[in-house]
């Protein structure tokens, strides 16, 4: 990747309706510019070791330029490892893992005008933890982790995810742009045989905009996109016992439109977003709709020449992914709704900051880049689940009566030249319940809280070689 960037708060209306604890936002080499017709094979291989779980990788991307229309590449991945290991050396029980996963994209360029691509990926991962097909509830894991300490064998779980997606591009950045996309990911509870599994597709098209008033630059970006989303629980009843029901599926929507503005004058920069969805989403027998507006304020000045401020405020909402997939079936005629519509999940979103960078800090072509971020997160509405014991139907769905709170710091420093980069961030991350109290997680929502210090640092050892490592 060229830079991956973890949005803590608050995001864009055009980065999406699902995006309440932030987005990370990924740009990727364009092998296109690697690749020609008198050059025209690229490979790249990369071996890596983990010691806090004993892990090896091995990767690899090929890219081929057929002619000058036809670009195709690939990507492949494997990693082992065995169980984590705390501060104090314990084994974390049942944390081993295997993932494979493997890309493939087709490129066509026929004019330089237009490009079109479409692109096949699939994982899968082996063990306890692997994410993805909905999260699982707290006790699930309390009751595996405790089958681990008194030396109970680990239940195995398999997660398969195969994601299919098609692009259109312009040439001009203000040219249309259109993708479709397509996901289907299975959860497999190998002992019981029982399988939990979302499939999400949908499609986004965007056109921008760009002109010039006095002094200021304008550029106006407007689209529309849907998601929809199927959550399902199948069960073999001849080896299912740890989860009671049917096999079971709840659908959700979400069709939006929305608008991004950005304002440039000097060294002044502003971004506002808007954006309206309907959201439809099933839980059981019962479902529920709303029209949400979601609005979104970003800032930049430039204090000194290579010092910017910053500061942002944004609100998202979500129904899709809702509802993790293991809950599927755990609607009964006894499971309590409230009278009154459920309220669809809402984020409000602060933030405020600073970067620095500077060119040639320490000789030619260095460059320093640094950054300071302060972020809150207030989740209204959170859609509780409530259980009568571990497995057994709900018993109450409904919103929170307050807010759960997200907040945290995070902190970075990189410098780079011609041969090599260092880079060391610091995160710190509080996640507290209506109550005050502290939680490590709410679903797939926010992240875990406590502090994070990572150092990756990374030698140009020659032409072809590349060393690095990171420290954690």
């Amino acid at each position: 990747f060229n830079s991956v960037v973890v949005k803590t708060a608050p995001v864009s209306a055009s980065d999406g309706p699902m995006a309440l604890g932030g987005a990370i936002e990924i740009t990727s080499k364009s092998l296109d510019r690697i690749t020609s017709l008198n050059d025209p094979t690229f490979l790249n291989t990369n071996l890596s070791y983990g010691s806090a779980n004993d892990s090896f990788g091995a990767a690899a991307t090929y890219a081929r330029r057929m002619d000058e229309k036809v670009l195709f590449v690939g990507f492949g991945s494997y990693r082992a490892s065995d169980d984590y290991s705390d501060g104090n050396g314990n084994e974390v029980p049942l944390s081993a893992l295997d993932s494979l996963s493997a890309y493939g994209k087709i490129q066509y360029d026929p004019s330089g005008r237009h490009r079109f691509d479409v692109s096949v990926q699939f994982s899968e991962n082996n063990g306890l933890l692997p994410y993805g097909a909905g999260d699982f509830p707290p006790e699930f894991f309390l009751d595996r982790y405790a089958q681990g300490r008194a030396g109970g064998g680990p239940v195995e779980q398999t997660l398969q995810e195969l994601s299919v997606s098609a692009r259109y591009a312009g040439s001009a950045e203000s040219d249309p742009r259109a993708v479709l996309f397509y996901s289907d990911s299975n959860l497999t509870n190998e002992e019981t045989n029982a399988i939990f599994s979302q499939i999400r597709y949908g499609g986004r098209v965007s056109k921008r905009l760009g002109t010039q008033i006095g002094l200021a630059s304008a550029d106006f970006l407007i689209g529309i996109d849907s998601r929809l989303e199927r959550t399902k629980a199948e069960f073999n009843p001849e080896t299912t016992s740890r989860f009671e029901g049917d096999d079971a599926s709840n659908d959700s929507v979400t069709v939006g439109v929305f608008s991004d503005t950005t304002l440039e004058l000097g060294r002044f920069d502003f971004r506002a977003g808007l954006r309206v969805d309907y959201i439809d989403f099933e839980f059981g027998s019962r479902s529920f709709d709303s029209i949400e507006t979601s609005p979104s304020l970003r800032a930049n000045f430039e204090l000194l020449p290579g010092l910017q401020v910053f500061g942002g405020y944004g609100v998202s909402y979500r129904s899709t992914n809702t509802l993790p997939a293991n809950r599927a079936n755990r609607f009964a005629p006894s499971t309590v709704f409230p009278s009154a519509d459920l309220e669809t999940e809402k984020a409000l979103q602060k933030s405020i900051g600073a970067r620095f960078a500077k060119k040639n800090i320490l000789g030619s072509n260095s460059h320093l880049t640094a950054s300071v971020e302060r972020f809150n997160i207030d989740l209204s509405n959170a859609i509780i689940f409530a259980e009568g014991r571990p497995g057994a139907p709900f018993a109450e769905i409904r919103n929170s009566s307050g807010d759960f709170t997200s907040r945290g710091v995070s902190a970075s420093l990189r410098l780079s030249g011609d041969r090599y980069s260092t880079s060391l961030a610091y995160g710190h991350v509080e996640l507290d319940d209506p109550d005050g109290h502290p939680v490590s997680t709410i679903r797939n929502i926010a992240a875990a809280r406590g502090d994070r210090i990572r150092w990756d640092t990374q030698y140009q050892l020659l032409n072809n070689l590349k060393f690095g490592y990171t420290l954690t």
